[in-house]
């Protein structure tokens, strides 16, 4: 393979990392305005007010949503209070386990967030990226670091931890597009 051959390959790699960030970004601002949105609110939910809001919204998506968006279908034409019930019972497993923000999926978000700092501590130590952009990324990841510890862990800080998640959010949101600028220029 020729020198200009392989500079064309990495070429190609790097746009594709730049697509792939900006989509990262485009799902994060896609999350926030579900959140906004009137339904995306943080209410307590029972299973069948689950069920009827997917069927008036199915874009409303969490951890499980797929399968409780296939179960509320199954429950708007059950026949008998016997099947619903079987439903229900089916849904609130789904929710249970598929709940987001909890010490359940806590492992998750943990290794994927510090992983994400580490990376920005790697962007600091090199010459492809700026530093602000290692700086920005640290601070975004860390600030939704702190969001997950007390969403997962300490619930009625869940409010107060929304500032942290905001200024996560934005500092995160902007590093992406950062990234994948770099990426297209490189």
């Amino acid at each position: 393979m020729e020198l200009k051959d392989i500079e064309l390959q990495w070429k190609n790699i790097y746009r594709i990392g730049a697509v792939c960030v900006f989509a990262a970004a485009l799902v994060m601002i896609t999350e926030i305005l579900l959140t906004a949105h009137p339904e995306g609110a943080r209410i307590p939910l029972n299973i069948r007010e689950l069920f009827e809001m997917y069927e008036r919204n199915w874009f409303m998506a969490d951890n499980s949503s797929f399968a409780l968006l296939k179960l509320s279908g199954k429950y708007e034409i059950a026949s008998t209070e016997s099947i619903k019930s079987s439903l229900i019972a089916a849904g609130e497993a789904l929710f249970v386990k598929g709940a987001s923000h909890t010490p359940g999926t806590f492992p998750g978000f943990f290794i994927s967030e510090l992983s994400c700092i580490l990376f920005c501590v790697i962007i600091l130590k090199g010459r492809v990226f700026s530093k602000i952009t290692g700086i920005l990324g640290i601070i975004g990841f860390s600030f939704l670091f702190v969001f997950e510890v007390c969403s997962s862990f300490i619930p009625s800080l869940f409010y107060i931890s929304m500032i942290f998640a905001m200024i996560g959010g934005i500092s995160t949101i902007t590093w992406y597009i950062l990234v994948g600028l770099k990426l297209l220029r490189v």
